[in-house]
């Protein structure tokens, strides 16, 4: 009986040779999450790291876990990208919304599109000419919406000659 119960003991305790390989495994993935949080950090704050060789050394050297530290120290080396500076003002526009949202703000509404200022233009030179008014100044109040809206910065009616080119061909 003793025989049996040291035997049910062997069978319970798991031998050291699989106890050292599973913290060796356990030790690789965790050595594995931290470089992979290191590189999705870098990735996320814009810097290039594999081919700038200031990017190699601030790669191997930083030691923070804030993002936004990051992002500084790469923008005081002129590590950054255009474009990814703005990372901090994108994400913190949505942790604003998100914050406004929990705390019961209302999102802010849709605005229904206006009518391209173009049309608007074309449709009052034609009612201002059938009231009998002067062509000149008919033509004048028209131009006058159309740069009225460009000084408002409408995509609509400022002349871009790429985007001109690829629809009207």
């Amino acid at each position: 009986m003793a025989d049996q119960q040291d035997h049910i003991e062997d069978e319970r305790m798991p031998d050291i040779r699989s106890l050292r390989q599973a913290a060796e495994a356990g030790k690789q993935a965790q050595q594995e999450a931290a470089m992979l949080r290191r590189e999705l950090m870098f990735a996320r704050a814009g810097i290039d790291y594999e081919s700038n060789k200031l990017g190699q050394l601030l790669y191997k050297t930083w030691e923070g876990e804030n993002l936004d530290d990051l992002i500084q120290e790469a923008a005081d080396l002129g590590l950054l990208n255009a474009g990814v500076e703005s990372y901090a003002d994108e994400y913190g526009d949505q942790a604003d919304f998100r914050r406004n949202l929990s705390a019961g703000v209302p999102a802010g509404g849709w605005d229904e599109p206006t009518r391209d200022p173009r049309d608007e233009a074309l449709e009052q030179f034609h009612s201002d000419r059938q009231r009998g008014v002067p062509r000149d100044m008919a033509a004048l109040a028209a131009f006058d919406r159309i740069f009225t809206a460009a000084a408002a910065g409408d995509e609509r009616v400022i002349f871009n000659p790429n985007t001109w080119t690829d629809e009207y061909r």
